[in-house]
């Protein structure tokens, strides 16, 4: 009954104007709670945009770690190549000297005339002065 009492005393304008204001107070509150979750939302857009960017930059270094082994291993090649060249041409200049030096004992020897004619027959001989 006091309950009836004190209703029936406060008149309705001020009912419905104590409800606005809880109105507007509950949706000060709900425009707080989304405002909250755009910025969780924001933050949680800027982390997985870090993660992403940090994976592209962990293959960036993965694929710059795969390139300087395959260069080291075209250079180890180049210079392995480069060791067959000289192995190649040391044996080439050792050819020729030894080369060289059988020519020159070649040349050196001294051979006469009639061991040179030896191996021809009278078939092979030749008068050169007129008879």
């Amino acid at each position: 009954m006091v309950a009836r009492a004190r209703a029936a005393a406060i008149p309705a304008a001020e009912i419905r104007a104590e409800t606005q204001a809880a109105m507007v107070t509950d949706m000060a509150m709900v425009t707080g709670m989304a405002t909250v979750m755009v910025m969780v939302t924001a933050t949680a857009t800027v982390m997985a945009t870090a993660m992403v960017m940090a994976t592209v930059m962990a293959t960036a270094m993965v694929m710059a770690t795969v390139m300087a082994t395959v260069m080291a291993m075209v250079m180890a090649t180049v210079m392995v190549m480069a060791m067959a060249m000289v192995m190649a041409t040391v044996m080439v200049m050792a050819m020729a000297k030894a080369t060289a030096t059988v020519t020159v004992m070649a040349t050196a020897t001294a051979v006469s005339y009639t061991h040179l004619r030896a191996p021809e027959t009278a078939a092979d001989l030749v008068c050169r002065f007129p008879m």
